[in-house]
């Protein structure tokens, strides 16, 4: 359910497509830095959105650097770095990405969850001790979806709730609500959750026919 929350390069300027790039690039190389190579396999444009509308919210200068990285070996790259908003980001990635390859080792794809935790699994325990509060609302909301799913539910309010509560977790946690105020930590947390569940929704539109010839749940099948 992650990567739907892209920017629309043909509306951006160029320079707002380079600062775009130097926050996703700037998460992809936190996640490096702080968890190692194999995580940025899961590096989703959700997690760069993330890190600017938290840096926007942020008097906090953040230095540009000019890098090379895998992809772009030749020429270099602006990239936010040392930003405490990125590094947010690259945390709540790397934690969302192993709860969900821990979905994936229980129900539709359990050979890609089981290798995909299990190389998480320490970054993510590290994360779970960091983030308590966070790691507690999607342990929650994953168990009550799954038995939703489990009963085949047909309400889309109450399957697209689960996802939603997990976003609003992650946009307005302790961490973010120590450094942006409560005022700000309460409109985050609405916008995650309705962000949530339009990305609950979408996935599930998007998946809607390969689920009815799998036989996976959907809750439009129903």
């Amino acid at each position: 359910m992650l990567g739907y929350v892209m920017a629309y390069k043909p509306e951006l300027r160029m320079r707002e497509y380079e600062a775009y790039r130097a926050y996703y690039c700037g998460v992809c190389k936190a996640v490096a830095d702080r968890f190692g190579q194999v995580p940025r396999f899961a590096l989703s444009y959700d997690f760069a959105f993330l890190a600017l509308l938290l840096s926007s919210l942020s008097e906090e200068q953040e230095p540009v650097e000019f890098e090379h990285c895998i992809i772009h070996p030749v020429k270099k790259l602006p990239i936010v770095r040392e930003s405490e908003a990125i590094n947010y980001a690259a945390d709540m990635m790397v934690l969302l990405v192993y709860f969900n390859m821990l979905d994936d080792k229980k129900d539709e794809h359990p050979v890609r969850g089981s290798i995909g935790s299990a190389a998480l699994r320490g970054a993510a325990k590290k994360l779970i001790l960091k983030y308590p509060d966070v790691a507690d609302v999607i342990k929650t909301e994953l168990t009550r979806l799954a038995a939703l799913e489990e009963e085949k539910s047909g309400s889309i309010d109450f399957t697209g709730d689960s996802f939603a509560g997990i976003m609003a977790g992650v946009f307005a946690s302790d961490a973010v609500r120590e450094r942006v105020g409560e005022n700000s930590s309460r409109v985050l947390s609405e916008l995650g959750r309705n962000l949530g569940r339009w990305i609950y929704l979408a996935d599930a539109l998007d998946d809607l026919e390969k689920d009815k010839k799998s036989g996976s749940y959907n809750p439009f099948i129903y």
